[in-house]
């Protein structure tokens, strides 16, 4: 096994390169959607770059054990934007909108409940994630509900009637405190 490394201007690119990439992950920036593949970002990146260094080094007859260049990187970086662009494209066009992925989110925190909540305490443990945002919150509920993992009950009590989220029991893993 031959380990390949960075010169040292291309050390310095790529630690830009990862920071940027980690404000990209931030809320209000690009990748804000895709946590998931925003983190393997730069390791793809970096994976690039090694193969176009093998690619050069077999060409000029050079030791692959030779320091990845900064010009390799640059043009490994340009493909991997590349790679995000489309990416960010494909995300959207499978329909990782906010709501599906708000909707995800609320799938999660309701696996932690028994097979019934009030809205109110699951508003309250989701509050931080939608940004005090009660209608994007009710906007996710609402994709759930469409997609019938979950069903909501109005329940009259003596003042303003309270919302009860009754989790559907097929759905495999929310409720099951087993699993």
């Amino acid at each position: 096994m031959i380990d390949i490394r960075l010169s040292a201007e291309a050390h310095r690119i790529f630690e830009k390169f990862c920071a940027d990439t980690e404000i990209s992950l931030r809320h209000g920036h690009e990748l804000e959607h895709m946590p998931d593949w925003g983190s393997k970002y730069p390791g793809a990146v970096a994976r690039i770059a090694g193969n176009l260094h093998a690619v050069e080094c077999a060409h000029k007859g050079i030791p692959l054990d030779t320091p990845i260049s900064a010009s390799t990187l640059r043009s490994a970086i340009s493909i991997g934007m590349y790679f995000k662009a489309h990416s960010i494209a494909a995300f959207g066009f499978m329909a990782a909108d906010r709501q599906m992925l708000d909707a995800q989110d609320l799938l999660k925190r309701l696996d932690r409940h028994s097979l019934k909540v009030s809205e109110r305490d699951l508003w309250r443990s989701a509050k931080n994630k939608f940004d005090s945002d009660r209608e994007r919150f009710k906007a996710a509920l609402n994709v759930l509900r469409d997609h019938h993992f979950i069903r909501i009950i109005t329940i009259p009590s003596g003042g303003r009637p309270s919302e009860e989220i009754q989790i559907n029991p097929r759905y495999p893993n929310i409720g099951d405190k087993s699993a």
